[in-house]
Order: structure tokens, then C-alpha cells, then sequence
């Protein structure tokens, strides 16, 4: 199954781990652009 994952950017981390445990499951998972980097930032 496709999946799109939008929110704030102060959830990001989150985004990440939800787009992770998708991946795992077989999903097609796409996020909003740099929120992987912004994550990455915010750590």
C-alpha cells in the first residue's frame, strides 16, 4: 500500500519512525521533502 505521511515538522523524528515501522511492513511510504534532514537537525 502506498502511504503519504504529512504533519508539522516539529514531528519529524516521529514521521521518521512511523516511515521506518511502515517500511518493515511492506509499505510504500512517502514524506514531505527534508524531513529526514530536518530530523536529523532537530536531534
Amino acid at each position: 500500500m502506498k502511504i503519504i505521511i504529512c504533519g508539522s515538522m516539529t514531528a519529524a523524528k516521529k514521521m521518521v519512525e512511523v516511515e521506518k515501522d511502515l517500511v518493515a511492513l511492506g509499505h510504500e511510504v512517502i514524506l514531505p521533502r527534508f524531513t529526514q534532514e530536518y530530523a536529523q537537525m532537530s536531534s
